[in-house]
């Protein structure tokens, strides 16, 4: 009970807190993401930079495990980063003046062999010491740029295996945007805390919301709680960001959790896969449209069938009606505290043995 009502007070703390995101460094970096796939399927993975100084020419080539992955294709972003290009093992991009955008410069994608082991296998690119080498990328005055190089990874999942994906959106500078995270094969969740994850010198979040029926509390992390396991799948959480004048390219947003973060009602950890989303910093591409297959009637006296409905939109559970403050707040922290303490027991009978 001790311990219950410490990681009770804890939370309440850290309800009071302000919501954050990750800043993006100064340091010229370029980003690996990671993309989930099945085994046979391809995966799409972006190499995003951020601090751009400026450059003009760049030669990467893409490290990854050629036991688990095939490299299909390399496409660097011809909107932000056009330029002359070339892909063999490397992929080659040159262009007569600097260009200092930020956001996705080349997409990988892989094909997922089906001897690939179930889990995360690491694609980057060829570095030293965590550094782009010297001399792979470059400015109009023959400057070698020293970028950082973080790893991303393609996640091989089962058929079966519980996933959250963040939705992608568009939006200049100051719209606002609202990024959905949508559960797929949920096995059934008593309780979640999920941080948000973007980068706060282009997005301000405003807020975010459940779908889901529960108690809820947002504050550093969203944080979710229910009486019974719920089974549902489609839209769990909103975040909603106001774009920040001078984004450009594009930026990834994704949520995070640790362990003990999400369990059931019998304090059992639940893990979720999770696919990133992203902001792209531009206007919605305009879908075309469909070419009209309407066969004309023969005469005027036909009468309109009654309109079907071609699909069923996912359900979203009704939202929490907000009951006393206190009272949903206690219920929030001690739902998400038993799969704290649970996960701590486990720990502590294993760490006896």
């Amino acid at each position: 009970m001790k311990k219950i009502l410490s990681i009770l007070m804890a939370a309440a703390m850290l309800m009071t807190l302000c919501v954050f995101g990750i800043s993006a460094a100064d340091e010229p970096t370029m980003t690996v993401s990671t993309a989930s796939a099945e085994r046979g399927q391809t995966a799409s993975v972006d190499v995003v930079v951020s601090g751009n100084p400026g450059m003009n020419a760049a030669v990467l080539k893409p490290v990854y495990d050629t036991a688990a992955l095939e490299l299909v294709s390399m496409e660097f972003n011809d909107i932000d980063f056009r330029g002359n290009v070339e892909y063999g093992v490397k992929a080659v991009w040159a262009t007569s003046a600097d260009n200092s955008a930020n956001g996705k410069f080349l997409t990988l994608n892989f094909k997922v062999l089906d001897e690939a082991k179930a889990g995360k296998t690491e694609v980057t690119l060829e570095n030293v010491d965590g550094y782009l080498k010297t001399g792979s990328v470059s400015n109009r005055a023959e400057e070698s740029i020293n970028y950082k190089v973080v790893a991303g990874a393609v996640n091989v999942i089962d058929p079966n295996v519980p996933m959250m994906n963040v939705s992608t959106v568009y939006g200049l500078p100051g719209d606002t945007v609202t990024v959905s995270v949508s559960l797929v094969n949920n096995p059934g969740i008593r309780a979640a805390a999920l941080k948000p994850v973007y980068d706060n010198t282009v997005l301000e979040l405003t807020g975010m919301e459940f779908k889901f029926s529960g108690n809820t509390e947002y504050g550093v992390k969203a944080v979710w709680a229910a009486s019974a396991d719920n089974a549902s799948n489609g839209e769990f959480l909103t975040m909603t960001f106001k774009v920040l004048d001078g984004a450009e390219g594009s930026t990834v947003v994704s949520v995070a959790y640790e362990e003990g973060d999400i369990c059931n009602s019998n304090e059992e950890d639940v893990n979720f896969v999770v696919n990133a989303g992203s902001v792209i910093f531009d206007t919605e591409p305009t879908a075309e449209p469909e070419p009209d297959t309407t066969v004309p009637e023969p005469d005027d006296t036909t009468t309109a069938a009654p309109s079907t409905t071609a699909g069923t939109e996912p359900t979203n559970p009704t939202a929490p009606q907000t009951a006393d403050a206190g009272i949903a707040v206690a219920a929030v922290a001690l739902a998400a505290a038993a799969c704290f303490v649970a996960v701590k027991k486990r720990k502590d009978r294993k760490s006896v043995v």
